[in-house]
């Protein structure tokens, strides 16, 4: 017996743009964003870009980008990058911070000598998207005197960015409207709706759901009571629709509940005695 839906559960795969990492209380903890009304907001830290330990810098020097994913940039009200900072001195040295987007410098923070913790807001716009991302350019740079020339190593500085610092994007749902938007700016977490159907068809579905998202880590829920009614898209939801007739399997966005979900429908022709069917 085919399954055809299976193939299209793996289909999303491509277009996942996170990395799967495991749930921590980083997110949970992110400063919180006020949601604009009519739109949704999609929060996440850098340990979902694939940075799980974040970015260090050392000896007054170094650079790094950012890749935010963003393939569909008309989905983009608005956003922020909330950089997490952590950093030390030993010496009195001049240091700085600048960051850029989209390749235009946007701040130039000094940091204070000594040590301690810094957040730097960092605004996104839907002009800053290029080729399916924004890059946020991060150098680090410092020096003792602009006349004296000392070995930086003698400063015994530092800074990390946290892989707690977040991104939150205000997107409109109306333009999550495809299969590809949704599996392109989806949550991490999944959640599969399948409702009370105990066919073999969802039965195969669900597991093999639980393999492509990543169930062992607790990134996917099973269940259809999990909607947020505050307007952040925290969770992916795929509702499994399967009938014993109709079209083979086809792929549908509905976002009638303010959040996308992404509908998988489909007919069990297994059932009919015909050997084949969409899941």
């Amino acid at each position: 017996m085919k399954y055809p839906a299976i193939g299209l559960l793996a289909a999303l795969l491509p277009f996942q743009v996170q990395a799967q990492t495991a749930p921590g209380e980083d997110v949970a903890n992110a400063p919180v964003e006020q949601v604009q009304e009519g739109l949704i907001a999609r929060t996440f830290d850098l340990a979902e870009l694939g940075f799980q330990n974040g970015l260090s810098f050392r000896q007054l020097s170094g650079n790094a980008t950012i890749y935010i994913p963003l393939p569909n940039p008309d989905a983009l009200s608005s956003g922020s990058l909330q950089l997490e900072l952590e950093h030390a001195s030993t010496t009195e040295v001049d240091r700085y911070l600048q960051v850029s987007v989209a390749g235009r410098p946007v701040i130039s923070q000094a940091l204070p000598d000594g040590a301690g913790p810094l957040s730097v807001p960092v605004p996104l716009s839907p002009e800053d998207v290029s080729g399916g991302f924004i890059a946020v350019g991060l150098s680090y740079s410092g020096a003792f005197s602009d006349r004296v020339c000392v070995d930086e190593r003698a400063s015994g500085d530092f800074l990390e960015i946290t892989a707690a610092s977040s991104v939150t994007l205000q997107l409109d749902p109306s333009e999550i409207d495809t299969s590809a938007a949704f599996a392109g700016l989806r949550p991490a977490d999944t959640r599969l709706a399948i409702g009370d159907n105990d066919s073999l068809a969802a039965l195969a579905a669900a597991t093999r759901a639980a393999a492509l998202f990543d169930a062992e880590a607790g990134r996917l829920t099973f269940g259809g009571d999990g909607v947020s009614t505050s307007g952040a898209w925290s969770e992916g939801v795929i509702e499994l629709d399967v009938s014993t007739s109709g079209v083979a399997s086809e792929m549908a966005v509905d976002n009638e509940a303010g959040l996308p979900v992404l509908n998988l429908r489909g007919s069990d022709r297994g059932r009919c005695g015909r050997g084949t069917g969409p899941f």
